[in-house]
């Protein structure tokens, strides 16, 4: 029989773990349920949100057509545009505005903005160029969160669990992810 304690927290919706190690007292583990937690996360997803991911992944995808068909430049235009507009929705304009306008984020957004300026006239190869340095430069401080998220996809994880591509990894660990 449960004590009425142990019987509240259950009714709370917390986990309880009593463990009994083989010498000392017993332990009690409490711990909230998945339900209660999922309220707190403070990354809702929207409508707003789905769709201003869907714009980036469809932005992504003409952007990798766009190359595949030897730099067209219709559908670079188009993916720079959709991808810009997905991110914009996807965090919100003045997330978005303070991201790019940061200090150390200058040099990227300004090759960024270049290289899609250049994509627009008709230079796609230039044009591309600068925007995958200024997309380097800008989203460095994403790389530590790919990295973690990358070691645990299963079979791929194995890969990047090596010790000189996690040596690798490890450079940029202790950096803040930028927005």
């Amino acid at each position: 029989m449960l004590s009425s304690s142990v019987q509240e927290l259950i009714e709370k919706e917390l986990y309880v773990f009593i463990t009994r190690p083989a010498s000392g007292p017993r332990k009690i583990l409490i711990i909230q349920s998945m339900s209660r937690s999922a309220k707190m996360v403070s990354f809702e997803m929207n409508d707003r949100k789905k769709i201003g991911l869907g714009l980036t992944g469809f932005g992504i995808f003409f952007s990798f057509l766009g190359m595949v068909f030897f730099f067209d430049e219709g559908l670079l235009a188009m993916g720079n545009i959709l991808f810009f507009s997905g991110v914009t929705l996807t965090i919100g304009f003045k997330s978005t505005m303070q991201f790019f306008m940061k200090r150390q984020n200058f040099k990227g957004s300004i090759s960024f903005g270049v290289g899609f300026f250049f994509v627009l006239i008709g230079w796609p190869i230039v044009g591309m160029l600068l925007e995958a340095y200024g997309f380097v430069v800008l989203f460095s401080g994403f790389w530590p969160t790919l990295a973690v998220f990358l070691q645990k996809i299963p079979i791929l994880g194995w890969v990047f669990q090596q010790p000189y591509v996690r040596s690798f990894f490890d450079r940029y660990r202790g950096r803040r992810v930028p927005v």
